[in-house]
């Protein structure tokens, strides 16, 4: 299954009908270039018109540091967005479980991503979900490029769209 079939199923209706309340939380080192994504992401979500259920948290490279606003929030789905190397062209996005993700971060920040989702899901009792982009550049001082002209920008856009129904 390809991640925006993961995302839209991810996103439907919880039994007693209504929209699950999201989490989205941006990860990464905005000065290492791709690593940025996360948070660049996060950039274009703030454009959507606020919503009760669906917080935005730009988790910079240090995510321990927003735990506490997200498990307050209560969310029933925690998406972590972050870089993640698979191989893949820069700009692909993978979806994963919490435990696919040991390895495939960038080590720009002191958690791993299987940890953090594991602590979210104990902590808050929600779902956690991980979306990896495929960094390119990730030397120091550069910008966000993964995937320019089919990048993350444009998944962003994606993102909120789907994000807007929740």
């Amino acid at each position: 299954m390809n991640w925006k079939s993961c995302l839209q199923r991810a996103l439907s209706p919880l039994p007693d009908g209504r929209r699950p309340r999201l989490a989205v939380v941006g990860i990464g080192q905005t000065l290492r270039g791709d690593d940025g994504a996360g948070p660049a992401v996060i950039g274009r979500l703030a454009a959507l018109p606020p919503h009760e259920a669906l917080l935005l948290v730009d988790a910079g490279h240090a995510p321990e540091n927003c735990l506490g606003p997200i498990i307050r929030f209560r969310p029933d789905v925690i998406l972590l967005i972050d870089a993640a190397r698979g191989g893949n062209e820069p700009g692909a996005v993978v979806w994963l479980r919490p435990e696919e993700a040991e390895g495939r971060g960038g080590s720009t920040h002191t958690l791993s991503l299987a940890m953090l989702g594991g602590y979210l899901a104990a902590e808050s009792g929600a779902v956690v979900h991980i979306v990896g982009i495929e960094p390119g550049e990730r030397r120091l001082w550069r910008r966000v490029v993964a995937g320019r002209g089919a990048g993350h920008g444009r998944r962003g856009d994606y993102y909120g769209r789907l994000l807007a129904q929740a």
